[in-house]
């Protein structure tokens, strides 16, 4: 597995995992992942070799691109409509 290190100076968290308020709602809720948030357009960097395994619309995580490697999935969530990968 090859494990990539370019964040391209994207590394703020907005969100982090676990109990948290819902910006949408502001109910309390359960996130399970953490939110690093880029401007509109960023291209996405694999974090590793992977096969791309889910690539569709996914209610609150909008639109959303799952890579799948070894024994992890990494999901980008919020992408833009129109991303340019395919499922394999």
């Amino acid at each position: 597995m090859v494990l990539y290190g370019h964040f391209l100076g994207y590394t703020r968290i907005s969100s982090y995992f676990g109990k948290r308020k819902s910006p949408t709602s502001g109910a309390s809720s359960s996130h399970s992942g953490i939110d690093i948030p880029a401007p509109e357009g960023t291209q996405f960097i694999a974090v590793a070799d992977g096969e791309i395994t889910f690539r569709q619309f996914l209610g609150a995580g909008g639109y959303t691109i799952t890579l799948s490697f070894s024994n992890f999935r990494v999901t980008y969530c919020h992408c833009d409509p129109n991303f340019i990968v395919k499922v394999r």
